[in-house]
């Protein structure tokens, strides 16, 4: 009769201490969220990447793109959690940056949009002023996956 004995006790030593990491992940997500805010912050402090298309206004004006002011950019910021790292802007006209579309504006009310009795406006449309393309500042590269990756490793402990 052949036996045959595997000692797993080194193998279920890590197996528990990655159990028990996973239990918090929230220094992980401090250092995932850390890596994609740069990653936005790089984006728009090198025109994206790939370069974004120049919008009308900066050739025009001859600004950088997406950084006319500079609110859009301040106002990415991350929120981390114990199973969460979130990058984003609660700034409105940031979709329309993030991925491209039509461009609507309001109708401005003149003296004779106004009804006589209520004096509401009659007339306000929204109408179309042109397609901006995507300009994608919430996006990851290559090298940051790869961060991301060999910092969930480290912070696993695991020997890759």
């Amino acid at each position: 009769m052949i036996r045959i004995s595997i000692n797993s006790g080194e193998a279920q030593k890590r197996l528990q201490d990655m159990r028990e990491k996973l239990g918090d992940t929230t220094p992980l997500m401090r250092r995932v969220g850390g890596i994609m805010l740069n990653s936005a912050k790089t984006n728009f402090l090198q025109g994206g990447r790939p370069k974004w298309v120049v919008s009308a206004r900066a050739e025009r004006e001859g600004g950088i793109t997406l950084q006319k002011s500079g609110v859009l950019m301040r106002s990415v910021h991350s929120e981390v959690g114990r199973n969460f790292a979130i990058v984003g802007t609660n700034i409105k006209y940031a979709a329309i940056h993030q991925f491209g579309g039509l461009i609507r504006r309001k109708q401005v009310a003149s003296i004779d949009d106004f009804r006589p009795f209520d004096g509401r406006p009659t007339k306000l449309r929204t109408y179309a002023v042109g397609e901006m393309p995507a300009r994608p500042f919430l996006r990851l590269t290559e090298v940051e996956d790869k961060n991301i990756e060999k910092a969930a490793v480290a912070f696993l402990g695991d020997k890759k």
